[in-house]
């Protein structure tokens, strides 16, 4: 049997997820060598996941994955253990890019785009998240009856959501009568703010610097929300830089250098792909989208010794599987690579599910 893809999709110091698409039926299981247990599908469907449960926390850990083919080896690295009670957690979900078109694309759900906000909305409830916080591309094309879609989608939020616009929400207007501001500080659950600033038009505008500054100046760091990323990521190769960042970001050198100095976060949409860089004593956070591969979000949970990262896939990993699939065809029909799967994951699974820790 080819193509077997086996991955561990989310973890934290506790639980892990795997997700696994044999392209035939087929039983499965995993062993965990650290702790000898055993966990087997119940369906032989062939496509699926399985869940680790009662992991130990820090550990590097090995995982055999037996199917009817034959076996895979996969590993990874527990997170840390929290301290303390959680103080706050919230959800980041990036570019869901809500639709009305009745043809998907390159692995992108355009036609299921609303569903899949409704699915990551009704995870969040699960989970007890009411804060939720989106760098862009609401819609796809900006379209009257997108952005009432998307209206009628995220009314069931019971806060409002944090949102600022990416290149695809044309039409200002309609983002005002829909949504309200394009740009704002918002407090966060657990402590501190988020400054949302509006980079839709690929300019970082000096009003957002100003405040920018201001943050830093009074906390010592900031928390930036932004559809285009403030720094290169060596994860993001198949797309000119120029289409990565503001185009006028050197003319804010020295702000970015002043960013750098701390331990301020960066979280930005826009490319989507799983990726972690370190700028000097910052963390920028290139977050994945749901309606294509990787096909997830981030929930953020907050406790005294830091932020915990984990990576929430959606809920059918049918839809993910395909998304994958359809996106290597895209790459080779149109002979772009920045669809591939392996691509779109960056160093994936370690990307999506991680640890910041406090300091002072």
């Amino acid at each position: 049997m080819t193509d077997i893809y086996a991955q561990i999709i989310s973890f934290d110091w506790e639980r892990a997820l795997l997700a696994y698409d044999l392209n035939a039926p087929g039983f499965v299981e995993a062993e965990i060598r650290e702790t000898g247990k055993t966990v087997k599908s119940v369906e032989a469907c062939g496509t699926g996941r399985l869940v680790l449960e009662n992991l130990p926390a820090g550990t590097f850990l090995h995982v055999t994955f037996r199917h009817p083919g034959g076996e895979k080896e996969l590993v990874f690295t527990a997170l840390p253990p929290p301290e303390g009670e959680m103080t706050g957690q919230f959800a980041l979900i990036a570019d869901p890019h809500i639709s009305t078109k009745d043809e998907n694309r390159k692995g992108r759900f355009f036609i299921e785009s609303a569903s899949l906000v409704r699915d990551a909305l009704e995870r969040c409830a699960g989970l007890g998240i009411a804060c939720t916080l989106w760098p862009g591309d609401i819609t796809n094309a900006g379209l009257p009856g997108e952005y009432a879609l998307a209206a009628k989608v995220l009314k069931a939020l019971p806060t409002p959501p944090l949102l600022v616009p990416g290149n695809h929400d044309h039409d200002p207007g309609a983002w005002k009568s829909t949504f309200g501001p394009r740009r704002g500080v918002y407090p966060l659950p657990g402590g501190g703010s988020v400054v949302a600033v509006d980079t839709s038009d690929q300019l970082l505008h000096e009003d957002d610097a100003k405040v920018l500054r201001d943050v830093l100046r009074r906390d010592g760091k900031v928390t930036v929300m932004t559809h285009y990323q403030f720094f290169p990521s060596s994860d993001i190769t198949h797309v000119p830089p120029e289409k990565t960042m503001p185009l006028n970001i050197a003319d804010h050198a020295a702000l970015l250098e002043e960013i750098c100095r701390t331990p301020s976060v960066v979280w930005a949409g826009h490319q989507n792909i799983l990726s972690v860089t370190r700028a000097g004593r910052a963390v920028q956070i290139n977050l994945p989208q749901i309606p294509q591969y990787s096909c997830g979000w981030l929930r953020v949970r907050r406790f005294s010794n830091g932020d915990y990262y984990t990576f929430e896939p959606v809920s059918s990993e049918v839809l993910r599987q395909w998304s994958r699939k359809a996106g290597e065809e895209a790459a080779s029909f149109y002979g772009e690579p920045q669809w591939r799967g392996a691509y779109r994951c960056g160093k994936f699974p370690q990307s999506g599910n991680f640890f910041i820790g406090r300091e002072a």
